[in-house]
């Protein structure tokens, strides 16, 4: 509207460069910034193209003002700082088949290498902001590196996946525009615990546990002495795709579990 208006002003001084007029009438023109005072000056004058003009003039001007107000009710123009624009186009997503343990094990991608990798990632993964599940991002939503990574409740952990626009990767004066997609993937895990009743100061070669009714031998592999946790993976038993089964000895002095 103010646009509207700063052309209107200009075209006050194209008026009076078309011929001659009086000092009245050209102080009339210019003073003239107002709808009234436009209407004040069609009224006195007798030309019909003035009448014509004016006419046109507060046409469009009431035009306009309709299509703001309208636009206005249905729209809200502002500027946002936490949602981005997801427009379809190409991603790409990593290679999840198996676990790469280059950056972890060199020269080595064995079960064992991949299992140790996979709890290198679980002992960062603790350091990770959580939050409720209720406290998940919709899609599109900004993501920065002191947001919520985890969503978490007694069950399950869910994990949501993010892209990057490519463009602000490759440019070193735009920080990289990262938003939440609508992928996401749960994490779950049930546990059972069981007293160690001999052996569970960490430092024999097994220990003998409680379980349930019957006590079990279990051969520990290393012996690190009380108050050490060791995570022992079996390479024998499968619980299905994208499942594992650790089992875990928390030596103590004084309460020893497995």
């Amino acid at each position: 509207m103010s646009q509207l208006t700063n052309a209107v002003s200009d075209l006050r001084w194209w008026i009076l460069s078309r011929r001659p007029r009086s000092a009245g009438k050209v102080k009339a023109i210019l003073h003239a910034t107002s709808m009234t005072q436009v209407l004040m000056l069609a009224i006195k004058s007798s030309r019909t193209s003035i009448h014509l003009s004016v006419a046109a003039w507060v046409i469009l001007f009431l035009g306009s003002q309709i299509g703001y107000a309208s636009l206005g009710l249905c729209y809200s123009v502002e500027k946002t700082e936490d949602r981005a624009l997801l427009i379809p186009g190409n991603v790409s997503i990593p290679n999840l088949s198996t676990i790469e343990t280059n950056k972890v094990i060199k020269q080595s991608n064995s079960i064992r290498a991949q299992q140790y990798t996979a709890n290198s990632y679980g002992t960062v993964s603790l350091a990770l902001n959580w939050a409720d599940p209720e406290a998940m991002p919709i899609p599109g939503t900004l993501w920065f590196a002191d947001d919520f990574s985890l969503f978490c409740t007694l069950n399950y952990c869910s994990y949501v996946f993010r892209e990057t626009n490519t463009q602000t990767l490759g440019d070193p004066r735009a920080i990289p525009v990262t938003v939440t997609t609508n992928r996401n993937i749960n994490a779950t895990a049930q546990c059972s615990s069981y007293p160690v009743i001999q052996g569970g100061n960490g430092t024999d070669s097994s220990i003998r546990v409680k379980m349930d009714s019957r006590e079990v031998n279990i051969t520990i592999p290393h012996q690190d002495g009380p108050d050490q946790t060791t995570y022992m993976t079996a390479t024998n038993e499968t619980c299905g795709d994208g499942c594992s089964i650790i089992s875990v000895f928390e030596a103590s002095s004084t309460e020893p579990w497995f």
